[in-house]
Order: structure tokens, then sequence, then C-alpha cells
């Protein structure tokens, strides 16, 4: 079967566009849930994602960037809101770990912050 440009150029805008919400299905899918670390994970939509499944994901990226506040949930094709409570602690009053990594965390919802020390 031939696929032409055009629909080639929008399932591609499609991967990038919801490219979380397609690794999130193809994950629960094929692994079953556990600890995961979202290494770069900018807004944190994908642990996000994976927590409301039943995972422990925690994102580590070295911008802060918040949460977005909706989402397109592919399978109902419906934008869904996030709640206040999946979003963290605000910045600027994160928990200090023992090796300098700023956490955030509030309830399934975990960032952790890197910090170069410049050594």
């Amino acid at each position: 079967m031939l696929v032409s440009r055009t629909d080639s150029r929008r399932e591609l805008t499609k991967m990038k566009k919801f490219r979380f919400q397609l690794l999130h299905q193809w994950m629960m899918g094929h692994i079953a849930p556990c600890r995961a670390a979202d290494i770069g994970g900018g807004k944190g939509l994908l642990s996000y994602l994976l927590n409301q499944s039943g995972w422990q994901a925690t994102v580590i990226d070295p911008v802060h960037q918040e949460l977005p506040t909706k989402y397109k949930e592919l399978s109902t094709d419906k934008q869904l809101r996030i709640a206040a409570e999946g979003k963290g602690s605000p910045p600027g009053s994160p928990l200090r770990a023992g090796d300098g990594a700023g956490v955030r965390s509030a309830g399934r919802f975990a960032r952790a912050r890197l910090q170069y020390s410049g050594d």
C-alpha cells in the first residue's frame, strides 16, 4: 500500500506533537509499571501520565518548566485538564538532597532539578 506524502507528513506531525502520549501508550502495552527516571523530561508530561497509570516516575531536567495545564487524550480525542495537585510544589521551594540536587514533590508527581557545581 502506498502512502501519500501528505499522509506521511500528517502522521509525522502527529508523532512529534503527541510524542509523550504515544510513548505512554506504548510503555503501558509493553512494560509493567515500575520506577522510572524521565531524563531531559522537560515539562514532565510523560512522567505525569506514567504516574497516573501506577508508575513511580520522576523528571530529571536542568531547566525547570511548569507542567502543562492540559493535554490531549488520544484514545478519546479530548482535551483533559491537569489538576493543580498534580503540578508539584511552587518554584523556589525545593527539598534539598545530600548531593545538592533539588527535588520537587507533590503526591505522585516529582521533579528533580540538577545543579551543576562547575568542578
